[in-house]
C-alpha cells in the first residue's frame, strides 16, 4: 500500500484553508499532513481508517483528522459518500494554548451544529462576489474551531498508550522526510536528530506504515515530482534535481515503479 505526505503548499496566506464539496469521492490511500482536515458527511457512508482504528461515518457525522494522523477511506462496492472537505492551515491554531503537534480533537463527531458550521463555511467560501469574503469565512472557521475545542477536545495525550506513541514516532519521521527529502535522507542522521535508536525507528516506522523509510522517501519524492511535472514549468532533468534524484535514469526508474508510468507520460 502507498503511504504519502500530502502537500498543502498553495494556500492563500490571507485565508489559509481550502473547502471543497466531494459529490463523487473515491476511496483514498493512507496518507498524512500537518494541517487539520474536517470531513462533513452530507450523504452516504464510509469507513475511515485513522491511526489504525476504523471509524464508520454516515450522513450527519463529521470526521476530524488531527495533525500528522495517517488516514484513509474505504468504500464498499456500489456504496457512495458525499462530504465537504475543510482543510485548515496550522496558523489558525497558533493563538490557542495547546501543543499543535498532538491529538487535538476527537475523531468522530455527531453534532448537527458542527455539521451546519461546515456547510456555512462551504457556502460562504463559494460567494466570490461578496465584500469582506475572506474575513467572513475566517470568522466562521474560528467559530468552528472554538466550538470543537469547547465540546470535542481530546484530553488524551498521544503518549498515554504504546500505540499512540508509535504513531507519534512515525509522524515525526514523516515530517523529517518532508523537510529534508530534497537534500538526501540518511537514517543515521535522522535517528540522531529525532533522538531514537536507528533500528527502533526503522522497526516502528515499518510497523505503522507497512513500508520502509527508504520506500516511503522514494514514494514521496515521486509524488512531489509528479506535481512539478504537471505544472509544465520544469524539464524532467530539473524535476529530478529539485526532488533530490541522483540522475535522470534513476529518477525515471523509481518514478515508473512508484507511479506506474514514466515522467514523460505526465500530462501538463
Amino acid at each position: 500500500m502507498e503511504y504519502f505526505y500530502e502537500l498543502h503548499e498553495h494556500l492563500d496566506p490571507a485565508l489559509p484553508m481550502t473547502c471543497r464539496y466531494h459529490e463523487e469521492p473515491k476511496a483514498f490511500k493512507n496518507h498524512c499532513h500537518k494541517n487539520v482536515e474536517m470531513l462533513f458527511i452530507t450523504d452516504g457512508e464510509g469507513d475511515f481508517k485513522i491511526e489504525g482504528e476504523v471509524f464508520s461515518a454516515k450522513k450527519g457525522d463529521t470526521i476530524i483528522v488531527n495533525p500528522y494522523e495517517f488516514h484513509s477511506l474505504t468504500l464498499e462496492p456500489d456504496s457512495t459518500i458525499k462530504y465537504i472537505c475543510l482543510i485548515t492551515h496550522h496558523s489558525f491554531y497558533e493563538e490557542y494554548p495547546f501543543e499543535y503537534n498532538s491529538k487535538i480533537f476527537k475523531t468522530l463527531v455527531s453534532d448537527e451544529n458542527i455539521l451546519s458550521l461546515g456547510k456555512k463555511i462551504y457556502e460562504e467560501s463559494q460567494m466570490s462576489d461578496l465584500p469582506y469574503l475572506k474575513e467572513s469565512v475566517k470568522a466562521y472557521v474560528n467559530i468552528l474551531i472554538i466550538s470543537l475545542l469547547r465540546n470535542y477536545k481530546n484530553d488524551v495525550s498521544l503518549s498515554t498508550t504504546s500505540d499512540n506513541h508509535k504513531y507519534a514516532i512515525a509522524s515525526s519521521v514523516v515530517e523529517y522526510i518532508r523537510r529534508n527529502f530534497r537534500n538526501g535522507i540518511y537514517v543515521d542522521t535522522m535517528a540522531e536528530e529525532l533522538g531514537y535508536c536507528k533500528f527502533h525507528l526503522c522497526r516502528i516506522f515499518k510497523q505503522i506504515t507497512g513500508t520502509t523509510i527508504l520506500q516511503y522517501t522514494n514514494s514521496l519524492k515521486c509524488f512531489y515530482a509528479e506535481q512539478l511535472l504537471a505544472t509544465g514549468k520544469y524539464s524532467i532533468h530539473e524535476v529530478a534535481e529539485l526532488c533530490g534524484f541522483e540522475s535522470n535514469s534513476y529518477f525515471s526508474l523509481l518514478f515508473k515503479k512508484s507511479r506506474g508510468y514514466l515522467p514523460s507520460d505526465v500530462k501538463k
